[in-house]
C-alpha cells in the first residue's frame, strides 16, 4: 500500500516513466527465462531500433535509470543484466548512444561472478558497484 500511495504521489511524467520501466522490465526478464543469447540478442537489437540521435540532458539520463533502480523490485530475479538491457533500451528509444559493458571477476567463493553496466558519455549511468575494475570485459559489448 506504501508503494501505491508514493507512486500515486508522483507527477504523472514521473509515473509514465516507471510503468514504462516496469513494463521493459518485464518483457527483457521473460526474454532472458525463455530464450538463449543469440535469441533475445536479436530480439533486443530489434527493438532498439534507431531512433533519431539525441543527447539527452544528465537529469533526463538520471531519472530513466532510477525509474528502472525503483522498479526492479517489482519483478522476479531482475539482475544486473535485466536491468542494464532495460535502461540501455530506454535510452536508444529516446536517441541516446549507450554501451552495455558485461564483464567477470572471480569470486571469494572460487566461482566466476558476472555484472553488466550501462555507460554513457564516459559515465557508469546504471550497475556502478565501485568496483568495476576488477570484471575483465567481454569483447565488444553492444554501442547504441
Amino acid at each position: 500500500m506504501i508503494h501505491l500511495r508514493a507512486f500515486l504521489a508522483l507527477p504523472a511524467a514521473d509515473k509514465l516513466l516507471r510503468v514504462e520501466a516496469l513494463c521493459w522490465l518485464w518483457l527483457i526478464r521473460i526474454m532472458l527465462w525463455l530464450f538463449p543469447y543469440g535469441i533475445w540478442s536479436g530480439l533486443t537489437r530489434k527493438l532498439k531500433t534507431p531512433f533519431p540521435a539525441a543527447e539527452l540532458a544528465d537529469e533526463t539520463i538520471d531519472r530513466l535509470a532510477y525509474s528502472v533502480r525503483r522498479m526492479h523490485v517489482f519483478v522476479p530475479r531482475a539482475t544486473c543484466l535485466t536491468q542494464a538491457l532495460v535502461l540501455q533500451m530506454l535510452l536508444a528509444r529516446r536517441g541516446q548512444l549507450s554501451e552495455l559493458k558485461v564483464g567477470v571477476a572471480p569470486h571469494n567463493s572460487g566461482k566466476i561472478e558476472a555484472h553488466a553496466w550501462v555507460v554513457v558519455r564516459g559515465r557508469v549511468i546504471i550497475g556502478n558497484n565501485h568496483r568495476l575494475s576488477r570484471y575483465a570485459l567481454f569483447p565488444a559489448g553492444d554501442h547504441f
